[in-house]
């Protein structure tokens, strides 16, 4: 099978949290920004997405928001990349959406005003079909909601799970067996 540019970048839309005790600790989770080692036709394939980003292709402005984050485009990095989401985001991309409030999500930020933004930005790319919207959704709840949310929090890990999310499934094993979660 043949490696895409699409799996080089992992297009895939983003869990915020890996487990729940980073947040709890603070530690934002590492993305993988390691540069790629580009083929030939990954190239071409690169100059299509960006042909097809500049010409307003919601989906096409997401992956260029993934090779900024790989440095495979100029400018390159986290700032460069949300300003690729947020043009994906507002062309309605949900992956972009979710992204989007990832990068929000990852500064650990406690201010309960935060979780309900995350919230409706989660909602709205889980409406979108983006299954890893509800496993972020089941972090919000156990991030800002604190013990009340902790069961809505494992709904929404048991619904993403039920869409094949894998981490969610892990999600789900740590917080049912005791884990302490932050609470505000």
């Amino acid at each position: 099978m043949e490696i895409t540019l699409e799996h080089l970048l992992e297009a895939r839309p983003r869990i915020a949290f890996a487990r729940t005790r980073q947040f709890a600790e603070k530690q934002p989770p590492i993305v993988d920004t390691a540069t790629p080692e580009l083929e030939d036709h990954h190239r071409e394939e690169l100059a299509e997405w960006q042909a097809k980003a500049a010409q307003g292709d919601a989906y096409a402005q997401w992956m260029m928001g993934r090779a900024a984050e790989k440095n495979l485009i100029t400018p390159g990095g986290p700032e460069a990349a949300d300003g690729w989401y947020r043009q994906a985001a507002a062309g309605g991309s949900p992956q972009a959406i979710n992204d989007l409030a990832v990068a929000l999500h990852r500064r650990c930020d406690p201010d309960p005003a935060l979780g309900d933004t995350l919230v409706a930005e989660y909602e709205k790319a889980a409406d979108g079909c983006v299954a890893e919207a509800l496993c972020n959704l089941g972090l919000v709840f156990h991030h800002y909601r604190g013990y009340t949310g902790r069961h809505k929090g494992n709904v929404f890990f048991e619904e993403a799970q039920a869409e094949g999310v894998a981490e969610a499934a892990a999600l789900l094993k740590e917080n049912q067996t005791g884990l302490k979660v932050p609470s505000n």
